[in-house]
């Protein structure tokens, strides 16, 4: 059947038309003139053939037309459902002309007969009644497409973003599609999407159990450090069409939805609430709950008691709700895509692949517990049998950021869940909904038993008595933190004081390697990727980018006409690039670094203004070693540009920062882009690509300053214990 549908270039609904016209019009047509059925046979052939060469070609070139505007408008969204608006009339039409065969017929009859009758007329009315359902449909069509979210990256309809897969162009480039290296065709490079948060605020708490909420504000991200306190990085806001949803977990009506915090498989509320407002507009968005203490020390009650059911949980169990919890995500897909958009800012495709990417993981972690928990090892001893046994940790606390908020939050929750731990989760005070409340919604509607997942949250600056909780609590074993190294090393810092363990997914200033035998065109497209996706505010992204030097004045200036060319502006319109940065305090910290570069000596390429909440994709050269911009990350959209004599100096350059999560190399010979990858120290080197790949399955982590753990299957060594269990046979003596 897929063959012939294939064959005939229909959908099913065609076909069905088709084949229900073929049998009512022979039947009708026998009734007819059964004395002439080699005339009927003709006459209906002929009627089948035209009908073919005028509305196939037609349906054929409408929905190629129509796949080509969605995956430029909503690569979020599937095809199927969409195409249908052009499959639909197509049938229709088949079905109406074959149905109206035998009046055709007998009319053509007559009119041989009579000069005075013609069908022409009726032809033409069929055409016109083709035509009045393509319209209808167009205008549907365009209606449904005008309130999709807007996605201008990753136009191929699935956001198959990940490393060693091509993706198409993620804004028009001027010369057209880059091709890969050394393939002669295909798209642009690999990509995708994971990172932890940028600088984050690091204010002492300013409100006391019970106090008010302090004013509505996207948070500061500072450089200066206090003694404590743990507020991670994030954005805050929610998108109106969850905000007039009605559902477990909010009061209220209108555009502005109230939240509840998620504890023990129950909506509570908090004494107060503080604004979550929308980056780009700087309007509310959602009101969200200032939980305290109290609510943190509930939260580690219900996972304690939630932990032991959960731990022994058969596998077949875990997995029919994680794949559960995956069909909520995609189902919800356009609703989370356009939340992220408002709530952190995301431009194009960004928002849609963290939804992708997140039932991907749901889907990938359904089938971890079945992975081999233990081994048996040898003893001297005899008669002694000797197991090593992995048993989860127990309660785990996650720190979740905002810069790829939705992804990122299942990742802290899905990684311990998977291997038996219960989770409580405090997202970033910047993204409350998209990076914590809104998991629980899904995760109650798939299934998850009350406690398992619990969901607080407090106001800005007030993070410091929820993460006293967190660490005095003996129930809670591992801190799960995304973020910014100068967090990172506070919470182990305090983690080492109690013997907590950590998992750390930390920031980095990741190099980026042209050697002089790259494609130029290709390295053009994947640097400038690298370094201005999501506005630079991934940890993955490119900060510096290092050129052999005889390629290195043509492919700076071919950098710099392309980082002019990004779209920049409002997330939610069509082919925005650039975004806003999470805060204005952000966008200011942007600014003050490059003009103290400037000013220390560097030249300003590309960019290096603000444009409103956004910043332009700006481009440094000259940058001298004593500027902060030299070797720590931005957090924006800025990129270093640097000179090198050789191979071997790139990657000695790559190796001076104190960083280590991600790089990539950009050579002709594969051969010896992976001999120089072993060199450089970081958690992955990715060869012919850029430095930003993710995929559930792989081991995603840093090395030095860029923290330790890793994601994926291999989470299970840092979410679980070993335990020794040994048995003997028999008696045997001791020797005393």
């Amino acid at each position: 059947m897929r063959r012939l549908l294939r064959w005939y270039g229909a959908g099913p609904l065609h076909l069905l038309a088709l084949l229900a016209g073929f049998a009512l019009a022979g039947y009708a047509a026998l009734q007819l003139v059964p004395s002439r059925p080699l005339g009927v046979a003709a006459w209906f052939l002929g009627a089948v053939i035209g009908h073919d060469l005028l509305l196939v070609p037609l349906y054929s070139l409408a929905d190629r037309s129509a796949l080509a505007v969605i995956r430029h408008r909503a690569p979020g969204l599937p095809a199927v459902g969409w195409i249908n608006y052009v499959r639909v009339p197509a049938a229709l039409s088949g079905l109406l002309l074959l149905v109206w065969f035998p009046l055709i017929f007998r009319l053509t009859t007559a009119y041989q007969a009579s000069t005075t009758l013609s069908p022409a007329p009726y032809l033409w009315h069929w055409l016109a009644v083709t035509g009045a359902l393509f319209l209808l449909s167009a205008v549907a069509f365009a209606m449904r497409l005008r309130h999709a979210p807007r996605a201008a990256l990753a136009p191929d309809g699935d956001h198959q973003i990940a490393a060693g897969q091509d993706h198409p162009a993620w804004a028009p480039s001027p010369e057209g599609t880059a091709r890969r290296a050394g393939s002669g065709d295909g798209p642009e490079p690999a990509a995708a999407l994971d990172g932890p948060g940028a600088e984050p605020e690091l204010q002492p708490a300013v409100a006391e159990p019970g106090a008010a909420a302090p004013p509505a504000s996207k948070s500061a991200l500072n450089h200066t450090v206090p003694e404590r306190g743990y507020s991670s990085p994030g954005c805050g806001s929610h998108n109106d069409t969850i905000g007039r949803r009605r559902v477990p977990g909010s009061e209220g009506g209108g555009s502005v939805r109230e939240y509840q915090q998620y504890i023990g498989g129950e909506w509570v509320g908090a004494s107060s609430l503080f604004d979550d407002l929308d980056p780009y507009r700087a309007t509310v968005i959602a009101r969200i709950p200032a939980g305290t203490r109290a609510d943190a020390a509930r939260a580690v009650d219900a996972a304690a008691a939630a932990f032991p059911a959960w731990a022994d949980l058969p596998p077949a169990e875990k997995q029919a709700l994680f794949l559960h919890a995956a069909n909520i995500v995609e189902r919800r897909r356009d609703e989370i895509t356009a939340l992220l958009a408002a709530e952190t800012g995301c431009a194009g495709g960004f928002a849609g692949f963290q939804v992708l990417t997140a039932a991907r993981l749901l889907r990938q972690a359904a089938n971890w517990g079945y992975l081999p928990v233990g081994e048996v090892i040898r003893s001297d001893t005899p008669g002694t049998f000797a197991l090593a046994l992995r048993k989860p940790l127990g309660v785990v606390a996650g720190i979740s950021p905002w810069n790829g908020a939705h992804v990122l939050a299942w990742r802290t929750v899905v990684n311990p869940l998977a291997f038996g731990n219960t989770v409580v989760l405090k997202p970033s005070e910047q993204a409350p909904v998209s990076a914590g409340l809104l998991l629980p919604e899904i995760m109650a509607e798939a299934g998850f038993p009350a406690g398992v997942i619990n969901v607080i949250t407090h106001a800005p600056g007030a993070a410091e008595p929820i993460a006293d909780e967190f660490f005095e609590r003996p129930e809670v074993r591992c801190i799960n933190f995304t973020g910014s190294s100068a967090t990172g090393r506070l919470l182990a810092e305090r983690a080492g004081r109690h013997l907590k363990r950590c998992v750390l997914e930390l920031g980095g200033y990741n190099p980026l390697i042209v050697l002089a035998d790259a494609d130029l065109d290709y390295a053009v497209e994947a640097t400038a990727f690298a370094a201005f996706f999501h506005q630079g505010q991934i940890c993955m992204n490119a900060r510096k980018v290092l050129v052999e030097r005889p390629v290195y004045d043509i492919f700076v200036s071919r950098l710099v006409e392309r980082a002019g060319s990004l779209p920049v502006g409002d997330p939610a319109a069509a082919g925005t690039v650039i975004g806003p940065l999470i805060s204005p305090a952000a966008r200011e910290r942007v600014a003050r670094e490059v003009e103290e570069a400037v000013t220390d000596g560097a030249k300003v390429l590309a960019g290096g203004t603000a444009d409103g909440p956004c910043y332009r994709p700006t481009i440094l050269a000259d940058v001298p070693a004593g500027a902060r911009i030299h070797s720590e990350e931005t957090f924006g959209p800025v990129l270093v540009a640097q000179p090198v004599d050789d191979a071997d100096e790139a990657v000695a350059v790559a190796n001076s920062t104190r960083y280590g999560l991600s790089a990539g190399l950009i050579t002709g010979d594969n051969q010896r882009g992976f001999a120089l990858a072993r060199r450089i120290d970081a958690g992955a080197v990715h060869v012919n690509n850029q430095t930003i790949a993710d995929e559930p399955q792989l081991p995603l982590g840093g090395v030095k300053d860029s923290g330790w753990g890793r994601s994926g299957p291999q989470s299970m060594a840092d979410f679980t214990e070993v335990q020794w269990i040994t048995t003997r046979d028999g008696g045997g003596s001791y020797p005393i």
